[in-house]
């Protein structure tokens, strides 16, 4: 006879055995795959505190498992299973989805507001041509963070869900690798930047005023890299405040301060990289105190045993799936800045920021999904899953929707308002990217629901396969067309990642995000067009305030279609818990 402690046996994806005691078994080679047998009363004495099954093969080999229940302070052996299901039912529900999607609105809606006014005060204050020179870099820094973090953000989530709770041990070593890793990694990729930075300006692009632009891109790559790691971190405990703080808000707040006072000593492309970072090490250093605060207990714990080989499995695979994807919507800059000029760059730039704000959005939603995922998967608890996944994907529709429509209406008075009359040229590529986005945000978090639940080999495959298009498209439109041609091979590409994406989900899971109560936001959306159409028309949009008046219709027009059609009681529940927490004082419950 075999005794098996399951609690110490680890699947190949780094969870402690749990829930299927078959998979258990097979997971330290006891019992074959689809082997026979039956479970039946153990014999043997049982310490303190565990339970204990005896397993009896078709050969009659028997083999007791000895499992250790999660580490529930105060609480009996009988009531620990009902006390679980019970956190799942309330952890897990539309409630908290609203409730964490309207921190995370909130704050990503600040953040995207101050990282628009950045956007914006660089363009107008630097130049089409500085400013394109900026943004060649800052598109580098963006590439760059995904191999510097080593995609640890996602697996520091991804691991330390299940045991921050339950594990303090095992979830130190998860945080302190993930954040050991990445430092490591983000450091050597800075370094390489920087002894590269001559030939890549001067050489390669033929912009030599690019050379002192990648050498501080260099230096932000690590402090940014870490930021991005301790953010995600705190997302763990499902508190987004924390996260949205630190990497939402602080960061840009710091940087737009900070570059007007540069500016008006004198500085200009020089003081917009100083800001740069000092926005990244005063926000890493917020991040590095919130998660401190959060999970003293677990870092004061003994020093526990997870293996880093299961941790950089996932990671690094999903690294390479958010590179990929993240190439399929900036090598457009790249390509754009090797066949055109500076100022082309320029207007690219400023006319691709307002297709962000779509990914922002979805955003907003994926980092509150994030941490629930894994647990419900490895529950099994596809209902629940699909049900949070529907919500999520309807309300980032319908809370992109009116934003698409005054883009697609006001393209050029949006562009000649806020950056001014040199980038209006960037109307058309500006409403070619929105589209490409939205089929983004219809998708809602497929992207994230696919690395979450053990797909991200297949991710990876597909996103190879659309960047090599993406690729091929970008140099072959590029040069012929233009800004135009650049922003038609990234949005066919992004669409064709994401369409891709969610028909393997349902072919794996069967879990789809749509059903008849879109109609209800197609009207809605068919409303806010109307009210937006009539009022660009009767009264010319010149100045920023008539944007906001008009934006504001679009939205109202909306809202209130969707409200006068009648919302579902999902809905209603996750509204109710979004309102909760944009308007203050409306519940006096306290806020995660």
């Amino acid at each position: 006879m075999v005794r098996v402690r399951v609690a110490l046996a680890v699947w190949d994806d780094g969870y402690r055995c749990g829930g299927s005691r078959e998979r258990c078994l097979k997971s330290v080679g006891q019992v074959p795959a689809r082997a026979g047998g039956r479970w039946e009363p153990a014999e043997a004495d049982t310490p303190p505190g565990r339970w204990q099954q005896r397993w009896r093969t078709p050969a009659g080999e028997a083999v007791d498992v000895l499992t250790e229940p999660p580490i529930y302070p105060n609480r009996t052996d009988d009531n620990v299973q009902a006390d679980r299901l019970a956190e799942g039912e309330a952890e897990f529900s539309t409630a908290t989805l609203g409730k964490g999607a309207g921190i995370s609105l909130a704050g990503r809606g600040l953040g995207s507001a101050l990282t628009a006014l950045q956007e914006i005060l660089l363009a107008r204050l630097l130049g089409s041509q500085s400013y394109g020179v900026y943004s060649l870099g800052t598109a580098f820094l963006q590439i760059l963070l995904i191999p510097a973090t080593l995609g640890l953000n996602q697996g520091v989530i991804r691991f330390g869900a299940p045991t921050w709770r339950t594990e303090p041990p095992r979830f130190r070593e998860v945080l302190l690798k993930s954040i050991g890793f990445s430092a490591a990694s983000a450091s050597a990729i800075g370094l390489v930047l920087f002894l590269l930075a001559p030939w890549l300006g001067g050489a390669f692009f033929g912009k030599p005023a690019l050379v002192p632009v990648l050498r501080v891109i260099a230096l932000c790559i690590p402090l940014a890299a870490l930021l991005r790691v301790a953010a995600a971190a705190t997302r763990v405990s499902l508190r987004m405040k924390y996260s949205v703080l630190s990497e939402d808000v602080l960061q840009p707040l710091v940087f737009v301060l900070a570059f007007l006072l540069l500016y008006a000593a004198g500085y200009r492309l020089g003081g917009a990289l100083a800001a740069l970072l000092l926005s990244f090490g005063l926000g890493l250093s917020l991040a590095a105190a919130f998660v401190i605060r959060l999970y003293r207990p677990q870092l004061a714990a003994p020093r526990g045993a997870f293996p880093a080989r299961a941790l950089l499995a996932f990671s690094l695979v999903t690294a390479a799936n958010a590179a990929v994807t993240l190439l399929i919507s900036r090598v457009d800059r790249l390509v754009v800045g090797y066949f055109l000029p500076a100022g082309d760059v320029g207007i690219y730039q400023a006319a691709s920021q307002v297709a962000i704000v779509f990914t922002m959005i979805v955003g907003a939603f994926n980092v509150v999904l994030a941490p629930m995922v894994p647990d419900l998967y490895h529950r099994g608890q596809f209902d629940r899953l699909e049900e949070l996944y529907r919500v999520g994907a309807r309300w980032a529709i319908y809370v992109s929707l009116p934003v698409f429509i005054s883009v697609v209406i006001l393209r050029t008075e949006l562009l000649g308002i806020v950056f001014g009359e040199e980038y209006m040229r960037g109307a058309a590529p500006m409403v070619i990217l929105s589209l490409g986005q939205m089929v983004n945000v219809a998708t809602g978090g497929v992207g994230f629901l696919m690395m979450m639940t053990g797909r991200q080999q297949k991710l990876l495959t597909i996103s190879a396969v659309v960047l090599v298009g993406n690729l091929i498209l970008s140099i072959a439109l590029t040069p012929r067309f233009g800004l135009v041609g650049a922003a038609t091979a990234t949005a066919l590409t992004v669409s064709a990642l994401f369409a891709w994406a969610i028909l393997d989900v349902r072919k794996a899971y069967r879990i789809w995000p749509y059903d008849r109560r879109l109609v209800k936001g197609a009207i809605a959306g068919i409303a806010a067009a109307l009210v937006i159409g009539v009022a660009s028309r009767v009264w010319a949009v010149s100045s920023v305030w008539h944007l906001l008046v008009v934006g504001a219709l679009a939205v109202a027009a909306f809202g209130g279609a969707l409200l006068l059609l009648g919302l579902e009681q999902e809905d209603r529940v996750f509204a109710g818990q979004i309102a909760e927490r944009l308007l203050p004082g409306r519940s006096p419950r306290d806020q995660r």
